[in-house]
């Protein structure tokens, strides 16, 4: 099977990602195949951003980037929830500052394990925890910071990190089932959340050849850009319709 690079990988990603966006245009019974497919979407974000860590030469120039998008995305929502005020198209939406957070986490995790001083050591430590934490409260934290250390911690260990996946998989279907009393309350809880299906991240993993492509200004930017302009387009078409 021919594998596919970084950027044909997020095209892929994108377009699962968008189809979870626009859903609310689609029958039912289509929306929830979507919803659920927009699980390893948003596990992939994770991982990306964690393999953009890995072989960034300026993670000072990443970590500004997103931090940058994250205020954008920011200002932009508030100028929607401005102009339109209704629920319906109400926008809390910033993935940008969960991975700019969630990168964060990790340069503090990475300076922690280089540091000799026992104190320095400690305060890194405390600096990623903290920063982990925080990102994990933001929009799909619970699954990207998880995955985002995850692919970190194991680089190019491709065992162990399908395995840590896979049990972080099962934990949260293990948690999904303590959501009710009955059989049919649970499966209800278990097929309205689905977050364990991002696990279906890991074949795609396996297609992924580990190069980034081309390395094209335009192609780089149009996924920072993409992700808050389809948001906002969609929220305005549903204001409109």
């Amino acid at each position: 099977m021919k594998k596919l690079n970084e950027n044909q990988m997020k095209l892929v990603m994108t377009v699962l990602m968008t189809l979870y966006t626009v859903n609310c245009f689609f029958p039912v019974q289509n929306a929830v195949l979507y919803f659920y497919l927009s699980k390893p979407a948003v596990a992939w974000t994770g991982f990306a951003a964690a393999e953009g860590f890995r072989h960034t030469s300026d993670v000072r120039k990443y970590l500004m980037r997103l931090y940058v998008f994250a205020a954008i995305m920011f200002l932009g929502n508030i100028v929607l929830n401005t102009g339109f005020g209704t629920e319906k198209t109400f926008l809390g939406d910033n993935t940008f500052l969960t991975l700019a957070l969630g990168v964060s986490s990790l340069c503090f995790f990475k300076k922690a394990s280089h540091a000799e001083d026992r104190m320095q050591k400690t305060a890194s430590f405390f600096a990623g925890a903290v920063s982990a934490a925080a990102g994990f409260a933001m929009q799909y934290g619970y699954l990207m910071i998880p995955v985002m250390v995850i692919s970190a911690w194991c680089g190019n260990n491709f065992r162990k990190r399908d395995s840590m996946m896979i049990l972080f998989s099962l934990l949260l279907f293990v948690l999904e089932l303590q959501q009710g009393d009955s059989f049919r309350e649970i499966a209800a809880e278990v097929f309205a959340g689905g977050d364990f299906l991002f696990v279906l991240l890991v074949p795609f993993l396996h297609i992924y050849d580990g190069t980034r492509g081309t390395k094209s200004p335009l192609i780089k930017y149009f996924f920072y850009i993409y992700y808050p302009a389809h948001i906002w387009i969609t929220a305005i078409v549903m204001n409109l319709i």
